[in-house]
Parts: structure tokens; C-alpha cells; sequence
């Protein structure tokens, strides 16, 4: 029997800023006002005629215009920015939606494209009908609709799924449709994975306003939680930012040195603050009342409080972080920070601590490994134990057969030297022609800052044979989603890489696109083959990945969390291969273990 789940998209009004413009006959713009605060919901009048209801402080009265399929057309390429357009054929009249919360306005959008597609039954012509629909008479709210994962829209109360007048069900949006909605309009987009319980109780307390740290092992939904949480922040005074440039640029972010301008903090805090004023990344503090920091266990201490106290004197406050909210996403258990000074100090342990973060929330449920018996071990190793049983099944991993169908398994290592070594070693054994894929930068003098923070390069060498990493989420549906590995099979008409993947896929790889922020705002992308040889990569990049087939060398293990990131990496026990297990690898600072006993305590 199949099943399917309901699930609800509420007609929830959407805040934001707009511009309307009034239009002549020829389209050219008669008058434009421009409003901030601005409310707008789906209503229906007394004639139950679907309207738009668009309210401000400074509007001289309510704005409400007819959601009729042959009259508006929705303009949503920029929905993911916060941004749409909605444009009135008939009273002439053009609204411009921005810095709305994205999420918000994507369900908005939703329930617009299904209220111009969905024709009621034809009903006895009303006299003076076109006069009435003008008029602000009988205004409610539209109820909202429920709609199940495979893809049929239900009523609320559980009628028959909505259908079409030619009884053809509603069809969902491809992926490669038009960004504009015409006069049909276009038909209801795939939902999202829906969030669990513990997910959605953190993003209502960013919701709330509160100021949080959510933390969790390997494989909880962090990194999906965050993007979630991003597209219900307002865009243009959001900054999302993380500790590396990598981790940066899976969330289209920058890293938090490039966003706060105070480089390294290497300078006192008012030097620190007078050098900001002066540059660019004047203008992020002016607009930020959201701060989102992912990877923040690998951020130092003492450049966090000198963080914290520069945020005070720009926004002349003394509200912890200048008023700001402060939201937090890492793993102390995984790798701790980098101190320029080399005294190490977790951002746990500052004095700013305790008055900027207000909650903090551990996931429990892991989604990553859904075999039991690895998700226990993983729990024992993050917590710096390693019990006789679990020793013994990750020594007996050593037998395991993790290279198939001419994929190897991906060496982890703990030094880089290492890693360019044995890349650069197989690389050289391989017979053939070399193919080099060079990137196209939107900022040719920016190559070394691009470099060091993406995970592509400049220059990519490829042969037939060679041992390759996708780096992007390109086709998840299929498998094919940052970390996957394969082989190179050979090349296309074209010249592009055609790669044979460890779920049977074989598919050629076109050029991504990645952008990151840099200090002052300014953003700058890279288009590049999403791949990157794969034969070996240090521990500390493989951080927020998840691989089908590893092979590990814990022998060189230098620092705490490292064992963990390493062995978490992998999907399962199966596509596991330790070779040198020792217990005395397992290592977990003393300071994190106490911290998060506090937390268990306090029944975070």
C-alpha cells in the first residue's frame, strides 16, 4: 500500500519592503512609492474572489488588487533572495516585493500560483461585479491547504484532491520551467523535506528572537537546519558566515573574518573597531540584526569576545553582541580551533559567553548512519570512549572490502603533506592524456582568495582512471550529492568528464557555479567542474561530509576529535575501513566533555 503524508502550506502573510509602481497604457511608469513594514496577505471579499490585501504605516490605504489567472503574473526567479514581483494587467499597477523572509515567501508564491490555477465553478453573473471587486467589503483570510508528498492538493477537511477544469491533476513545478507565471500560472513546487521535532523546535526559537546555539553529533541535520533556518531569516539583514571558507560556501556565505573586517583580531578591540569604521564591512554591521556562524567550534575564543566587543561600539550599545542576534551551529567534540597565538580557547569558555547565547539546544536524532550499532559507536568515540566491543568491531573493519567496480575507497589522512603526496602518486601511475579544466572567475585578480575559500581549484587534472569527489550537490534525488565518489570513465563530445559513480550512475559533469562573499559585501563565483581527486583528503577537510567508502589511518592522530571526524565520515560500518585501530587514538578534550555535561544537565 502506498503511503503518503499530508502536509499543510499556511497562507501565513509575508513582511518585508516593496515598491509600487502605477503604469500607462505602454507599460511606462506613471508614479512609483516605496514603502518599508510592509504587510501582505491572501485574502477573499464577500464574493469569495481570491485578493491580494497589501498594507503599510505610510500608505495612504489598503492596497487590495484580484488574484485572477488571466490578470496577474508572478514574477519569482529571485524568491530564494527574498524577492518577487506582482504584476496587475488590468489596474495597471506593478508591486515589487524584497527583503522578505525566504522561506515565507516561497509558501506565499505557492499558495498565489495554486489560487490563479485553481478555477472555481462557474457561478451567475453579479451586476456591478467589477465595481465590488474594487471595493474593501467582506475581506478574510484564505484557509489554508493540505498537500501530500505525492503531489495531490487536498482541501482542508480531506475533499478530493484539487483538480483542473479539464479534471487533469495539478501538475508539479519542473526544474526547468520559465521564471515567470503567466496567465495559466504555474502549478505547485515539490515541498521540502520536512523538518523533525527537535529541528523545528530550533527554528522556532530563532524565530522567537533568541539568540541560540545548536550543536549535535555528526549526521543530526545541522548543516540542513541552517539552510532552513536562513531562508526564514530577511535576507538584507542576515549574514550568514562559518569559520572556514569552505563551510562558507556550502551556505553561499562568507567567513566570519571577511564579514567582520577586524582580519585575525590581532589588534585591541578599539583599534579593531576604528580600522572596521573605516572599511567596507562598516556597511554588514550597519544592516546585520541576524549573525548566522557555522563550523563555530573551529573559531577561537578570544577572537569570538573581541568580536563580541566590536559589535558593541559600532552599534553603540551595550546589549551583548550589539543587539544583534547571535546564531551558532558546530560540533566542539569535532576539531577545536586554530589559535594564531597558540594558546587555544573555545568559544565556550569566554566571559561574553553566558550574556550573548540565551539557549542552547543539542539534536539528539542522527540521519546520516541509520545502522544502530554504528550510530552507538560514534556516540562512545564523540564522548572520547571506546569500549572493548566497539574496539573490536572497528579493528575487524580492516577486512572490509570497500573499493567495488573500480572505485577506491578515499584515504583519510591526518597531514596535508600526506594527502598531496599520495593524490599527486596516483595521479602520475595513470597512462593517458592529461585534461585540464581551467575555472572562469568573476574577479580574475581573486584566484588565491577563491582558492582557500572553495572547495575547487583553479585548475583541475583529470585522466581517464583517476579517483574523483563531486563537491556539489548536483542531482541528490539520484545520489549524486556533495561527497559522492566515482571514476572517470572517459570523456564526452563535448570534453567534459563522464563519471562512473558508486550507485551504478554514470553521467558527465558540467561546470558549477559557487559564490562567496568577501569583506565589504562584495561577491565573487567561481565556475569550475565540481570535482576534485579523490584518492586521498585530510581529516580536516572531510569535516560536513558524508562518504559511501573510506579507508583510514588513525596511526599519525595529533589532536582531539580528530579519530571522530574521521570515523563519522563514513555511511555506515560497511563502507568503513580502518587499518591501524588502537583505542589510544580516541582523544576528546576534557573542557568539551565538561561543557556538554552542563548542557545534559540543564536539559538542553
Amino acid at each position: 500500500m502506498r503511503y503518503t503524508m499530508a502536509l499543510r502550506i499556511e497562507a501565513n502573510p509575508i513582511s518585508g519592503s516593496c515598491i509600487v509602481e502605477k503604469l500607462h497604457a505602454d507599460g511606462s511608469i506613471a508614479s512609483r512609492q516605496s514603502f518599508r513594514n510592509v504587510t501582505a496577505s491572501i485574502c477573499r471579499n464577500a464574493l469569495k474572489d481570491v485578493m491580494v490585501r497589501i498594507e503599510a504605516q505610510k500608505m495612504a490605504k489598503l492596497l487590495i488588487l484580484p488574484i485572477v489567472s488571466d490578470n496577474v503574473t508572478i514574477h519569482r526567479k529571485f524568491v530564494k533572495d527574498g524577492k518577487m514581483t506582482l504584476a496587475f494587467k488590468k489596474q495597471l499597477i506593478r508591486v515589487m516585493f524584497s527583503n522578505c523572509a525566504a522561506s515565507t515567501l516561497s509558501t506565499f508564491v505557492k499558495m498565489l500560483i495554486i489560487k490563479t490555477t485553481v478555477i472555481t465553478p462557474d457561478r451567475p453573473k453579479i451586476a456591478l461585479r467589477e465595481k465590488q471587486l474594487q471595493q474593501n467589503q467582506g475581506i478574510e483570510n484564505i484557509s489554508p491547504l493540505l498537500v501530500t508528498r505525492g503531489g495531490a492538493l487536498v482541501r482542508k477537511g480531506g475533499a478530493s484532491p484539487l483538480k483542473t477544469p479539464n479534471s487533469k491533476r495539478i501538475r508539479t513545478i519542473s526544474a526547468n520551467d520559465k521564471e515567470n507565471c503567466g496567465p495559466v500560472g504555474r502549478m505547485l513546487h515539490a515541498m521540502p523535506i520536512s523538518l523533525s521535532k527537535e529541528q523545528r523546535e530550533v527554528l522556532a526559537l530563532v524565530k522567537s528572537g533568541a539568540s541560540i546555539f545548536f550543536t549535535g553529533s555528526a549526521g543530526t541535520g545541522k548543516t540542513f537546519l541552517l539552510r532552513r533556518i536562513i531562508s526564514s531569516l530577511s535576507p538584507n539583514s542576515t549574514f550568514v558566515t562559518a569559520s572556514t571558507g569552505i563551510a562558507a560556501s556550502h551556505l553561499g556565505g562568507s567567513t566570519v573574518h571577511s564579514f567582520a573586517g577586524i582580519g585575525f583580531g590581532g589588534a585591541t578591540v578599539s583599534s579593531l573597531a576604528e580600522k572596521t569604521r573605516k572599511s567596507p564591512a562598516m556597511t554588514n554591521w550597519k544592516r546585520c540584526r541576524h549573525l548566522i556562524i557555522d563550523e563555530i567550534s573551529l573559531l577561537d575564543g578570544t577572537y569570538f569576545e573581541k568580536l563580541e566587543a566590536v559589535a558593541r561600539i559600532l552599534k553603540n550599545t551595550d546589549k551583548p553582541f550589539g543587539g544583534i542576534q547571535v546564531i551558532l551551529s558546530g560540533d566542539f567534540f569535532q576539531l577545536p580551533p586554530v589559535s594564531k597565538t597558540g594558546q587555544r580557547k573555545f568559544v565556550f569558555q569566554t566571559k561574553c559567553w553566558n550574556d550573548v547565547i540565551n539557549k542552547i539546544y543539542e539534536l539528539k536524532e542522527v540521519h546520516r548512519q541509520k545502522d544502530r550499532q554504528f550510530v552507538s559507536i560514534l556516540q562512545e568515540i564523540r564522548m572520547g570512549r571506546c569500549s572493548d566491543d566497539s574496539a573490536k568491531t572497528l579493528i575487524s573493519t580492516v577486512l572490509n572490502k570497500v573499493d567495488g567496480d573500480g572505485i577506491l575507497a578515499t584515504k583519510l589522512s591526518t597531514h596535508n603533506v600526506d594527502v598531496d603526496a599520495l593524490n599527486e602518486q596516483f595521479f602520475r601511475r595513470l597512462p593517458g592524456e592529461t585534461k585540464v579544466f581551467k575555472s572562469s572567475d568573476s574577479v580574475e585578480s581573486m584566484k588565491i582568495f577563491l582558492d582557500s575559500h572553495l572547495p575547487i581549484q583553479d585548475v583541475l587534472r583529470l585522466k581517464v582512471g583517476a579517483q574523483v569527489m563531486l563537491v556539489k550537490n548536483t542531482k541528490v534525488a539520484d545520489g549524486l550529492a556533495n561527497g559522492s565518489r566515482g571514476v572517470v570513465t572517459g570523456f564526452d563530445k563535448v570534453g567534459l568528464p563522464i563519471v562512473k559513480f558508486r550507485r551504478g550512475i554514470t553521467t558527465s559533469i558540467g561546470p558549477e557555479k559557487w559564490t562567496i562573499t568577501g569583506s565589504g559585501g562584495a561577491s565573487f563565483s567561481r565556475k569550475q567542474i565540481p570535482l576534485k581527486l579523490a584518492w586521498a583528503m585530510s581529516i580536516h577537510k572531510s569535516q560536513g561530509l558524508t562518504l559511501d567508502a573510506v579507508e583510514i589511518s588513525l596511526a599519525k592522530v595529533f589532536e582531539s576529535g580528530q579519530a571522530y571526524v574521521a570515523l563519522s565520515r563514513a555511511s555506515s560500518l560497511q563502507g568503513l575501513k580502518v587499518l591501524d585501530f588502537k583505542p589510544s587514538a580516541v582523544r576528546a578534550d576534557p573542557q568539551v566533555i565538561e561543557f556538554y555535561s552542563r548542557i545534559s544537565r540543564n536539559g538542553a
